[in-house]
């Protein structure tokens, strides 16, 4: 890189942390503005032509662009946009954007549909002119959330920086397997200890609606300790052991100030902070690991349900419905180069290897003359006693509100049923012991031979899938299908 341009520099140091290292980088820094890159991010071909051309045509000495932050590297780029909106920060929108650097809560900088957002937590998709990057230096030593408190800092400068946002898209945060919050860490309970200490100085003894979020902040690094250090897998200490240390953490400082500040939080918060300052959180997110289907630490649904997600995939697109494909294989195949076919694999070859073995279920759905039944979108039963397994409350899912934010005054429930299957009926889960297992391998070998057939899903590829897995795995095939091609 040196090579081909004589103002790239290139410098080597010890592993100092990344305070030092973007401390290091900004004193080296011979041109006018700074932008914080990680290694292995990446950028949009535009981000540095409209940054230098917004700090010169706004005035401002930060302007912030909009980050998408996902576990895959992006294949092809978003087209760039015309007409980019600008919003510069007064003295009200500042405070917004310290609340919102806390508790995410502020909704049009939240995620859009396709993940950008604009994440004040961080500095990446900041760019900022030198002087300001000298005048607001990381704190050496801080491992977790520095880039919290440098954002905090610079938003709250006596200087009164002009701070902009450009509703543009600029930054791809590459999430890994290696970030520090991202799996089992056992030092995280030191490294989010540092960052309180320094945060509960200015924010500890606020009041209005940023020391509210400053609160959620708090209770979700408590959770995050509970989840990445205590509960997860890797940590097998015995579960005494992990509440004695964890009541040991919570009752010094800066945890203890925390929670004896308890009683001036509204009911919800003054009991979440009652748990931990009983010794009761790691039991309660315990028992939820075991009784919750999911033990993601982040859990939601698509606005508006799967199916509008699902509607807004097929706008424009010729379906077919009570239509066979076996009866009409032939027919529906010269339709296209590439067949995506997601039913019973076995189906495809007709069965010709032997029939694979499915799990099913039904359901009982209800229309209640009532405005709610349970209280939340879905309930599980694990007793002998009551035949369903789940009653599913679907109103819930959107928070009780029709499509124009309107209470709805009755309620549909649905009651789901385990059930047996067999050759006919509806199969829903792959049953995945030694025999199935087996079968299916060999159905897998004739699959691979069909170069015009994508097989997927769970009945397509034999696999369990959640959601969030199976599109996962749809972005993955896309990826690799499209290789090379201008999409």
């Amino acid at each position: 890189m040196v090579q081909l341009d004589s103002r790239i520099s290139v410098f080597h140091k010890k592993n100092e942390g990344v305070s030092v290292a973007r401390n290091f980088g900004v004193n080296k820094a011979t041109g006018q503005y700074i932008l914080f890159v990680d290694g292995d991010d990446i950028l949009t071909p535009w981000l540095l032509e409209s940054a230098v051309q917004a700090v010169e045509d706004y005035d401002c000495d930060v302007i912030v662009g909009m980050i998408n932050t996902t576990d895959k590297r992006p294949s092809i780029f978003p087209s760039r946009e015309k007409n980019v909106k600008f919003e510069l920060l007064d003295d009200h929108k500042k405070k917004e954007l310290e609340c919102h650097i806390f508790s995410k809560s502020c909704e049009r900088w939240r995620p859009d549909q396709d993940g950008w957002e604009f994440n004040g937590e961080g500095c990446w998709a900041h760019f900022l002119k030198k002087e300001i990057a000298l005048e607001n230096q990381f704190i050496p030593g801080v491992a977790v959330g520095e880039d919290t408190i440098w954002a905090l800092t610079m938003l709250n400068s006596s200087k009164d920086y002009r701070i902009g946002m450009l509703y543009e898209k600029w930054y791809y945060y590459i999430q890994n397997d290696y970030s520090v919050l991202n799996k089992y860490n056992p030092k995280i309970v030191g490294q989010l200890t540092l960052p309180v200490d320094i945060l509960e100085k200015k924010y500890g003894a606020s009041t209005g609606i940023v020391h509210v979020a400053y609160t959620d902040w708090l209770l979700m690094k408590l959770k995050h300790i509970c989840f990445r250090a205590y509960l997860a897998e890797e940590n097998t200490d015995p579960f005494n052991k992990k509440v004695s240390e964890f009541s040991k953490v919570l009752h010094t400082a800066p945890w203890i100030e925390v929670l004896n500040r308890r009683n001036t939080q509204p009911f919800k918060k003054r009991l979440k902070f009652f748990l931990y300052d009983k010794n009761i959180a790691l039991y309660f997110y315990s028992c939820l690991k075991l009784v919750n289907y999911f033990n993601a630490l982040y859990q939601g649904i698509p606005i508006g349900g799967y199916t509008k997600m699902i509607a807004n995939l097929l706008d424009g697109i010729k379906v077919r419905l009570n239509t066979d494909y076996q009866e009409h294989k032939s027919e529906l195949d010269a339709l296209a180069d590439k067949v995506v076919y997601t039913g019973p694999i076995d189906a495809y070859f007709d069965y010709k290897l032997g029939t694979l073995e499915y799990r099913s279920v039904r359901f009982e759905t209800e229309l209640l003359d009532q405005p709610n039944f349970q209280g939340n979108a879905a309930v599980n039963y694990t007793d002998r006693e009551t035949q369903w397994t789940r009653i599913i409350e679907h109103k819930w899912f959107e928070f009780g509100k029709d499509e124009n934010g309107n209470d709805l005054p009755k309620t549909i429930i649905s009651r789901e049923y385990s059930s047996e299957w067999k050759p006919g009926d509806e199969p829903y889960y792959p049953v995945n012991d030694a025999k199935n297992s087996l079968l299916y391998s060999e159905y897998k070998k004739l699959a691979d031979a069909e170069n015009k057939v994508i097989f997927g899903g769970r009945l397509g590829e034999y696999k369990y899938y959640d959601m969030d897995q199976v599109i996962a795995a749809v972005l993955e095939k896309c990826e690799k299908e499209f290789v090379g091609e201008n999409v």
